[in-house]
């Protein structure tokens, strides 16, 4: 516990792209939502900043609708003001391979990158636990900052804000635990954290006593006298008159600064007191202060099996197999693999793999994973038939005709075909 000095207030959204509603449905309120925040952002300067939930896919999904606001966005996120990235998608960790988290974050940092600079965080707010190598997965991005309210259990003597996350290799990360949810300051100013607040007045003194409660009980869990409290829930818009609202409890209270800043702000004040930390060691599965829904690792099976069957197909056949043409001479099918893996993808959302979402959402993730598979046993087959066209076959009879058999695995092989 530590004096506290300031109190930093993160705006975001968490946008589950498909879940009780179906993507299409979302995207409807999505583009409402985006159309509010630019708006926002380039109307009110004391509006200081924007976390997009660290996954690039929802400009894409914007951007389909409103192409014409491409460069606002570009605008804003080179001044700061969006945060984008580093994700693509909100993943979950144990239903999807290593190479998945990767490409996720490969292909998260490349959309991002078309606008701006992508956010270093790893912000994983929702996701239901977390492997323990990701810490070495987000470092070998540059990314040396995590924030999640989900996974933590007895690692430690109880619960704290901030701590170091040391993964098997000892690679070590900066974890911010969002205590009492990534919605603990959501809809400031109002009743309740979450809901629609159209046509509904803020009061500015309701604002004033959640951001005190959040002191008094923070602060006896922090080791920085900085803490953070997170303004924004599931598919929640920004609130317009957040600057009034810190303004308003600034100039009612004395004990701490209230500041809109972003969570690099908050991570940079805590790093300042690194060595108080302590080290959580391994994978973060527990669920002592916030649950993880277990049975999703079994729920809605063939979902499972289907991705296990898209990931070795891309992972350990069409890759492999399209270099070993490659090497031959054959063009690499580089847009064709991003586009299998784009749609692979899009099914790993946390509440799309884990298979807890209403049945229309789980039934359209099935014609993505035909089409990754699609590409990925087309690019097989061609691979294979450039492969074997190389081999030279004039040592055998004009009588007989010669076939190729191609081995995946890492060893030799003698059997009956």
């Amino acid at each position: 516990m530590t004096r506290l000095q300031d109190v930093i207030v993160v705006s975001h959204t968490h946008w589950d792209r498909e879940w009780y509603r179906t993507f299409q449905q979302f995207r409807f309120h999505l583009v409402a939502m985006m159309d509010g925040l630019l708006d926002l952002l380039l109307e009110r300067p004391d509006y200081a900043y924007f976390l997009l939930d660290g996954q690039s896919i929802l400009l894409e999904d914007y951007l389909a609708i409103r192409p014409e606001r491409a460069e606002e966005v570009g605008l804003l996120v080179k001044r700061g003001r969006l945060c984008i990235g580093p994700w693509y998608v909100q993943p979950d960790e144990f239903l999807t391979s290593g190479e998945a988290l990767i490409r996720n974050l490969l292909l998260g940092h490349r959309v991002a990158a078309s606008f701006g600079e992508p956010v270093k965080i790893g912000w994983l707010p929702d996701t239901f636990g977390h492997v323990a190598q990701l810490p070495q997965i987000l470092l070998g991005f540059g990314i040396d900052t995590f924030v999640t309210s989900r996974g933590l259990g007895d690692h430690l003597p109880g619960p704290v804000l901030e701590f170091w996350w040391e993964a098997p290799n000892g690679s070590r990360v900066l974890a911010l635990y969002q205590e009492k949810g990534y919605w603990n300051a959501g809809c400031l100013g109002y009743s309740s954290f979450w809901g629609n607040t159209d046509g509904r007045e803020t009061d500015p003194e309701l604002a004033l006593v959640r951001v005190q409660e959040l002191a008094s009980q923070l602060s006896q869990l922090n080791a920085s006298p900085t803490i953070a409290i997170w303004n924004g829930a599931d598919h929640m818009p920004p609130q317009r008159c957040l600057p009034d609202l810190i303004s308003y409890v600034n100039s009612h209270q004395e004990e701490y600064r209230v500041r809109h800043c972003r969570v690099e702000d908050y991570a940079r004040a805590v790093r300042q007191v690194g060595s108080r930390l302590p080290v959580a060691l391994g994978e973060l599965r527990g669920s002592r202060y916030q649950n993880l829904h277990p049975g999703i690792a079994s729920s809605r099976i063939p979902l499972k099996q289907a991705n296990h069957q898209t990931q070795r197909l891309l992972e350990r056949y069409a890759e492999p197999l399209a270099a070993l043409a490659w090497l031959t001479g054959s063009d690499y099918p580089e847009r064709q693999l991003w586009e299998a893996w784009r749609l692979l993808l899009q099914n790993h959302p946390h509440d799309s793999i884990c298979g807890c979402s209403v049945d229309a959402v789980h039934r359209e993730m099935l014609p993505r994973f035909d089409q990754a598979r699609q590409i990925g046993h087309c690019i097989v087959t061609n691979a294979c038939k450039t492969v074997a066209q190389q081999v030279d076959t004039s040592w055998c009879p004009s009588s007989s005709m010669p076939f190729v058999l191609f081995n995946p695995l890492p060893h030799p092989r003698r059997e009956v075909v």
